[in-house]
C-alpha cells in the first residue's frame, strides 16, 4: 500500500483534473461530455497561464487561482448545473474509474524514472512552483537542457500545487496517466452510443491502453509528451469529423468547431516536437475536407484555418517570447545549408526497421492504411472514410515532418517509435469505426460474439494491472531504487547551497543527470545546491575537486582508488585541514538476480556498483 506522503501527488492532479473539467463544463455549455471538457479545460489553462506568463512578471499563481474560482461558477450556471446531466456524466466516470482502480492503485505512488523526465520535464515543472514563472535567460538557473521547452503538461502539475503540499515530483506521471480515462470515455461512447454501459467502458479502457499498439508503460505514463500528444490527436481527429459533417450538411459554422480549437490548442505547446503533429493533422483534417465536394476547398480553408488560428497563436507567441527572453533555452536545427541529404537512405532503411520490430503497431498501421484505400468497395459509413482519410494522411506528412528533423537537427533517426506512437489513437478510432461498420452489416451474430469477448475484457482489465506491476512499476526496475536511495541518503545529509563534488564511476551521465534532478526537486529539495559530477573517483579526482573549492565529495562505488573507506559502498567525504575524510558510508546489499525484466539500461549500472 502507498504510503499517505506518497499520495500527495494524485491528490494534486485529482484536483487538477476536477478544476479544468468544471471550467471545460463552462465553456462548452455542459455539453459534449466529461472527456471533452477535461481537454477544453486544460486548453484555456494552457491559453490563460502562457499569455499571463509572457507578457506579465507577476505570479503566474495569480491566473492559476482565478481560473480554479471561475471553475466553481459551473456548479451555479443554469447551462451546466443541470442535476440530471451531472450524475450521467459522474456515473460514466465513476463505473470507468471502477474498472481503472487496480491500475490507479498499482500505479498511485510512480516515481519519476526516464531520462527525458529527469534532464527535461521535471526540472521544468519545479522551476514553475519555485518561481511561478517561466525560465529567462537572466533569471534564476532552471537546470533543465531545454528550459524554455512548451510547458503545456506542465502547466497542470503546477495548477495542482494550488491544492497545498507542495511540489510532488511524480505530478507530471500522474497526469498522463489519469489523462487516459479521456479517450477511454471516447472509445466506449463510439462503440456504446450516448451512454455507455459496462462493456462498452471496458472495451474503451482497453483500446486506450492495453490494445492501443502505441502503449508502452514507460513512456505512456512517464509523464513526457507522446501520451498527451496522441490522446490530443484523437479528439482533434473525431471533431474534424464532426465538422466536416455538419459541413457537408450545408451548417456555415458547426458546433464543433469550437472544441477543436480548445483540442488544437491544447495539442500545440505540449513539446517542441509537437508542432510536427499539429501541423499534419490540420493539413489532413482540411485536404480530407476539401476533397469532399459537398464541402470545397473554400469552406474547409475557412473553418480548419480558424479552428487552427488559436493554437497558432499561441505557438507563434510562445516562439516570441523564447527568442527574446531565452534563445539559448531550446533545440535548434541546423542551418538548411548544413543538412545533410546523403544520409537519407540510412534514416528511412531505420525508420523501417522499427516498424518491422514493433509488429502490432506495423499491423494496425497497415489496416488502418489498406482500409483507406480500399475503403470505397467495403461499404464503410462516410464518417469512417474521413478518419481513414485524416490517419493516412496524417501518417504521410508527419513523416515528412520527421525525416526533416533527423536530417535537419538529429542526422540520425531518434526515437522513431516513440514519435509514431502519438498517431496511435487515431490509428485505433479508424480500425474500431471500420470494425463497427463491418460488424453491422453481417449478422447479429457476430455482433454477439463481439458482445461476449468484451465481457471478458472486464475480468482481464481488473486482473492485468496487479499481474503486470513488473511491467507496470517501470521505476522499480534496478537501477532505479538504488538511485532513489543514493539521494535520499545524499539529501538528508546536505543543507541548501552546499557544494558537492559528486563521482560517479563509469558513468555515461545518466545518473549524473537523474541524480541531480532527484536531489534538487524530488523528496526532500534543495534547488540549489553546487553540484560537480565526474565519471571518475580517484585522487586526482578529490583533489581537483578541493582546489575547485568543493568541502563535501560522495562517491557512488567505493571499488575504486579512493581513500581509505569501506568496500563495495557509497560514501560522503568532508574536507577537514586539507584532508579528504570519511562522514557516512552506505554499503551496497548484493543485487536481485538479472533479468529481461525488472532491470533497465537507460541508467549506468557501474555507478552502484553493478558489473
Amino acid at each position: 500500500m502507498p504510503a499517505l506522503p506518497d499520495l500527495l501527488g494524485l491528490y494534486q492532479t485529482i484536483f487538477a483534473l476536477v478544476v479544468m473539467t468544471l471550467f471545460g463544463r463552462l465553456l462548452l455549455a455542459g455539453r459534449q461530455g466529461i472527456a471533452l471538457q477535461l481537454l477544453a479545460g486544460w486548453a484555456a489553462l494552457c491559453l490563460l497561464l502562457t499569455l499571463w506568463g509572457i507578457s506579465s512578471s507577476a505570479s503566474l499563481r495569480f491566473p492559476a487561482a482565478a481560473f480554479v474560482l471561475l471553475s466553481s461558477a459551473a456548479f451555479f450556471l443554469p447551462q451546466t448545473r443541470s442535476w440530471v446531466r451531472w450524475r450521467e456524466d459522474l456515473g460514466e466516470v465513476g463505473r470507468l474509474l471502477l474498472l481503472m482502480a487496480p491500475l490507479l492503485w498499482m500505479m498511485a505512488d510512480i516515481l519519476p524514472s526516464q531520462v527525458d523526465v529527469f534532464n527535461l520535464m521535471l526540472p521544468n515543472a519545479a522551476y514553475l512552483y519555485d518561481h511561478a514563472a517561466f525560465p529567462t535567460q537572466s533569471g534564476p538557473p532552471a537546470y533543465s537542457d531545454l528550459p524554455v521547452a512548451p510547458y503545456n503538461t506542465e502547466i497542470v502539475p503546477f495548477l495542482g500545487t494550488l491544492a497545498g503540499g507542495g511540489f510532488a515530483a511524480n505530478g507530471l506521471s500522474l497526469f498522463t496517466l489519469l489523462l487516459h480515462l479521456a479517450p477511454a470515455l471516447l472509445y466506449a461512447r463510439i462503440v456504446g452510443g450516448g451512454r455507455p454501459g459496462w462493456l462498452a467502458l471496458a472495451f474503451g479502457y482497453a483500446m486506450a491502453t492495453l490494445l492501443n499498439p502505441g502503449f508502452v508503460p514507460r513512456v505512456s505514463f512517464s509523464g513526457m509528451g507522446e501520451g498527451p500528444l496522441s490522446i490530443t490527436l484523437l479528439f482533434a481527429g473525431w471533431l474534424a469529423a464532426e465538422v466536416m459533417e455538419g459541413l457537408a450538411a450545408g451548417v456555415r459554422w458547426p458546433a464543433a468547431l469550437w472544441p477543436l480549437m480548445l483540442v488544437l490548442v491544447a495539442m500545440a505547446n505540449i513539446k517542441q516536437q509537437a508542432v510536427g503533429v499539429f501541423v499534419a493533422a490540420v493539413v489532413a483534417m482540411t485536404l480530407v475536407a476539401a476533397s469532399d465536394p459537398r464541402i470545397g476547398w473554400r469552406a474547409a480553408l475557412r473553418n480548419f484555418g480558424l479552428a487552427a488560428l488559436p493554437a497558432i497563436g499561441l505557438f507563434l507567441v510562445w516562439r516570441g517570447y523564447v527568442l527574446v527572453y531565452f534563445p539559448q533555452g531550446e533545440l535548434k536545427a541546423l542551418p538548411l545549408s548544413a543538412w545533410d541529404f546523403t544520409i537519407l537512405p540510412k534514416i528511412v532503411l531505420s525508420m523501417v526497421t522499427v516498424l518491422i520490430y514493433k509488429g502490432y503497431f506495423l499491423a494496425s498501421l497497415i489496416a488502418v492504411l489498406g482500409l483507406w484505400i480500399k475503403r470505397k468497395g467495403l461499404g464503410l459509413s462516410v464518417l469512417t472514410r474521413r478518419i481513414l482519410a485524416m490517419t493516412g494522411v496524417t501518417f504521410l506528412v508527419f513523416n515528412g515532418y520527421l525525416i526533416a528533423v533527423y536530417i535537419g537537427l538529429f542526422r540520425e533517426e531518434h526515437s522513431y517509435f516513440r514519435y509514431t506512437a502519438e498517431l496511435s489513437m487515431l490509428i485505433d478510432l479508424g480500425i474500431v469505426l471500420a470494425v463497427r461498420d463491418l460488424v453491422t452489416q453481417r449478422s447479429s451474430v457476430w455482433s454477439a460474439r463481439l458482445a461476449g469477448a468484451a465481457r471478458a475484457l472486464i475480468p482481464l482489465l481488473l486482473l492485468v494491472p496487479l499481474g503486470t506491476g513488473l511491467l507496470l512499476r517501470f521505476d522499480r526496475d534496478m537501477p532505479q531504487p538504488l538511485l532513489r536511495q543514493m539521494a535520499a541518503r545524499l539529501a538528508a545529509e546536505v543543507k541548501e547551497g552546499d557544494r558537492i563534488a559528486i563521482m560517479l564511476p563509469g558513468d555515461n551521465d545518466s545518473v549524473a543527470i537523474a541524480l541531480g534532478s532527484l536531489l534538487r526537486f524530488g523528496g526532500k529539495v534543495h534547488p540549489h545546491l553546487d553540484l560537480r559530477f565526474s565519471r571518475t573517483a580517484g585522487p586526482a579526482d578529490l583533489e581537483a575537486a578541493a582546489e575547485e573549492g568543493y568541502a563535501l565529495a560522495f562517491v557512488s562505488c567505493t571499488d575504486v582508488s579512493v581513500i581509505d573507506s569501506p568496500p563495495h559502498s557509497a560514501v560522503l567525504l568532508v574536507r577537514v585541514d586539507q584532508q579528504w575524510t570519511l562522514l557516512k558510508s552506505w554499503p551496497y546489499e548484493p543485487p536481485p538476480p538479472r533479468s529481461r525484466w525488472g532491470w533497465t539500461e537507460s541508467l549506468s549500472h557501474q555507478p552502484f556498483c553493478l558489473p
